[in-house]
């Protein structure tokens, strides 16, 4: 019994022999960097930081009055428009805003109501850029990609 005793004193802590003896720290700086959807108004960490830079480029971009029936949310890099909008001309301008802005992966228009509906044909699908989008027929429904 004693002989394991010493067995265990000849080992030397790994940190006498070398300068980092963690070596799951270096991975530490995976942790220093912030998700561009997580990124705030002042690049600080944000939770809603995404859709907090959305909302200040509408605003730049559009007026207050095309806003104010507007919802903006958001899920991890998906920001998620509702509410209402006049034209079909103004939510592609919403979306093209939106997919600019740094963090932003996808749109999703799913509960946005375009007041001029006769701009809209049913399933009309197609491509926005490299985005793909779709609409339902039920309430002007769209889901960008």
């Amino acid at each position: 019994m004693n002989s394991g005793i010493s067995k265990m004193a000849d080992i030397d802590p790994p940190d006498q022999h070398q300068p980092n003896s963690r070596p799951y720290l270096d991975n530490a700086s995976f942790f220093n960097t912030i998700p561009p959807e997580r990124i705030g108004l002042n690049g600080e960490y944000d939770y809603h930081g995404l859709v907090k830079r959305v909302y200040r480029a509408f605003y730049e971009q559009m007026a207050a009055e095309e806003l104010q029936s507007l919802k903006v949310k958001q899920r991890g890099s998906v920001i998620i428009l509702a509410g209402k909008v006049t034209t079909y001309a103004q939510l592609t301008r919403l979306i093209q805003i939106a997919l600019s802005v740094e963090g932003t992966v996808e749109v999703e228009a799913n509960g946005v109501m375009v007041q001029d509906s006769r701009e809209l044909g049913c399933s009309d699908s197609g491509f926005l850029g490299s985005h793909r989008y779709a609409y339902g027929c039920t309430s002007d429904q769209a889901a960008w990609r």
